[in-house]
């Protein structure tokens, strides 16, 4: 860095450079002035040019500012970001079950943890309308709270708390549109939950992907609720069952995260395809721990910071 007490600094420049950063990072001039060091009422006349006391001691002092902005960006240009929904060979199967319940049928997919399901539907919602989406827990797993969760989903707004009477105006509602509602965690949904929704299939067209956990197609096609459910299994028009991770996810993970390091990228895939791993959820949280040490130590993320990360994360017990 240079130590501009020494040197002369272009007051012009700083003013043109401090007018930009301003604008480019949306501050109010106290904010501003906060991060540079400059009470707000000094700094704004200096960049619109009418500032009557020394110019030069706040270019100075600017210059330092950005030189240290420069700093920090160029120790986080080696640092992975979030790069957000990114395709793998997994979520495309994922996008298949939600194109085909798009149509106005029923799909089903059960997945293991780690594997981008959410993320996906999630992204596929912002693709397609009209389209719903409902998450069921332990909470919501019963027919009266599922059809709220769907009330609320959709908007309709019901005056009466009778799920009976809410259920009518659902179907109303929905005879009017060729809609999609996508049913995250449906290996929550009681067996009365679950006909329910067919139900309003059967009555409005209402294309209906389920989506959960490996469960959830033990359910529908092997498990003692089997026969139970067999209205609703002979209306899924395609189902997936997938347990693990694929090697093309783990590549897709690491070629969106930009992590080309060889090491790096072998340490992840062994990590993600171990049975019983969080597959990709895991091999994130390792990035983002990985990334925070790298960070702290001032440089890019090396393979040493990703193999602190894997052995972190393992449980210790200190005596």
């Amino acid at each position: 860095m240079i130590h501009v007490e020494t040197l002369p600094v272009d007051v012009a420049a700083m003013r043109d450079w401090a007018n930009g950063y301003k604008s480019m990072k949306k501050l109010s001039w106290r904010e501003f002035g906060d991060l540079v060091g400059i009470p707000g009422g000094t700094l704004q006349p200096f960049c619109k040019g009418t500032y009557a006391g020394r110019n030069d001691d706040i270019a100075q002092t600017i210059f330092k500012f950005r030189q240290a902005e420069q700093s920090r960006e160029e120790k986080l240009e080696g640092i992975p970001t979030d790069p957000g929904y990114f395709d793998t060979p997994t979520a495309l199967r994922i996008q298949e079950l939600l194109a085909i319940a798009a149509t106005g049928r029923i799909t089903a997919g059960g997945f293991s943890p780690g594997l981008g399901k959410t993320k996906t539907a999630e992204d596929f919602l912002g693709r397609v309308s009209p389209a719903y989406m409902i998450t069921s827990d332990a909470v919501s797993a019963k027919m009266g709270p599922m059809i709220r969760q769907v009330e609320v989903a959709i908007g309709v707004g019901s005056p009466r708390n009778w799920p009976s009477i809410i259920s009518a105006e659902i179907v109303r509602f929905l005879r009017k549109k060729r809609a999609l509602l996508i049913v995250d965690e449906a290996n929550h949904l009681t067996i009365e939950a679950l006909e329910q929704l067919r139900a309003w299939s059967d009555s409005t067209g209402l294309g209906i992907c389920l989506l959960g956990n490996v469960e959830l197609i033990r359910r529908l096609t092997t498990g003692r609720e089997r026969d139970a459910l067999a209205r609703l299994n002979s209306r899924i028009s395609k189902r997936i069952v997938q347990d693990r991770p694929e090697e093309g996810d783990v590549t897709a993970f690491c070629d969106a995260w930009k992590l080309f390091d060889p090491g790096i990228r072998k340490l992840l895939m062994d990590v993600a395809l171990m049975p019983g791993s969080g597959a990709l959820r895991e091999i994130r949280q390792i990035i983002e721990n990985a990334s925070m040490a790298a960070s702290e130590d001032g440089g890019k993320l090396e393979l040493a910071h990703v193999r602190w990360a894997v052995e972190d994360r393992e449980i210790r017990v200190l005596r």
